[in-house]
């Protein structure tokens, strides 16, 4: 087997290397994405099921008013739990981000690339019924708002069982 080891001038090293830095980024940034929808898709089925079972309890009538209230407090603890989960994800998504786009603009500042127009990942600025953008509840937000938002629907159904006393 022959190897050939090619020296590459010293001038074409750093452009390489911060371009390889950029597709590493990029590739922790799309897999953490991943993760992260992943884990928010198992967890809202949880809540969705631990939902249906806390329903169904409150129309069997048979059912004991302790067992009633186990699934308020498991909800509630799959909520925080979630939450700190979501919390940690946006943070973490937030920051890839911000090393994506300060590695951008090294790259396009070595390689003389400066007319390449930056990139924008919130999209088009197009405003319309079917398109728009309210930051408040963007796509990462709800990775943290929509867990404390079952906090507070299991925290009413606590405060429902109490009263039905």
């Amino acid at each position: 087997m022959l190897f050939v080891y090619v020296v590459m001038p010293e001038e074409n090293k750093r452009p390489d290397f911060l371009i390889e830095a950029y597709k590493t980024r990029i590739q922790f940034f799309s897999d953490h994405a991943n993760r992260t929808w992943t884990r928010f898709n198992i967890l809202l089925t949880v809540e969705l099921a631990v939902c249906g079972l806390y329903s169904n309890t409150l129309v069997d009538k048979g059912v004991s008013t302790r067992a009633v209230w186990l699934l308020p407090v498991f909800g509630i603890i799959v909520s925080l739990v979630w939450y700190v989960l979501g919390a940690q994800d946006r943070n973490a998504y937030l920051g890839y981000r911000d090393q994506v786009g300060l590695v951008e603009a090294l790259v396009t500042k070595e390689v003389g690339a400066t007319d390449l127009p930056p990139f924008n990942p919130f999209g088009t600025k197009e405003y319309n019924l079917l398109a728009w953008r309210f930051n408040l509840i963007s796509l990462s937000r709800l990775l943290s708002l929509l867990p404390l938002l079952f906090v507070v629907g299991w925290m009413v159904a606590t405060l429902i069982i109490a009263l039905r006393k």
